[in-house]
């Protein structure tokens, strides 16, 4: 299986290692420029290297050099886990058996949002 993983986070990367060592033909990871505000981000630069995987960093997905990029991969699967940004349906159709999201903030459901943790909890929102 052809795999491209999007991600900048722990959760992201637990899933990522596990992918990898499962042996799925990770083609490349897409991740955020290094930023002191991104409270979750992690360092793949290691991880891809030591594995042989191309990393990027980009802002977001969307463009449409990220989009020709992520094509010539030819990905089976597509990965966007605790992605913090959106991702456009034309990248998602890159994938030719799926295309699989995940975000880690279980309020998303119910408070819809990007600061959505926060706002539930001085809400007082309760979640079920």
């Amino acid at each position: 299986m052809r795999v491209v993983f999007i991600t900048h986070n722990e959760v992201g990367q637990a899933c990522l290692e596990e992918l990898v060592e499962l042996g799925a033909g990770v083609r490349g990871v897409y991740t955020r420029p290094e930023r002191t505000g991104i409270v979750d981000q992690v360092d793949l630069d290691g991880f891809a290297e030591q594995h042989g995987i191309p990393l990027e960093r980009v802002d977001t997905v969307n463009t449409d050099e990220v989009k020709a990029q992520i094509a010539a991969q030819q990905p089976d699967l597509l990965f966007a886990v605790g992605w913090s940004r959106l991702v456009d349906r034309e990248v998602v159709d890159l994938a030719d058996t799926a295309a699989l999201g995940m975000h880690p903030a279980p309020c998303l459901v119910v408070v819809a949002g990007r600061r959505s943790p926060g706002r539930s909890s001085r809400d007082s929102t309760r979640l079920h």
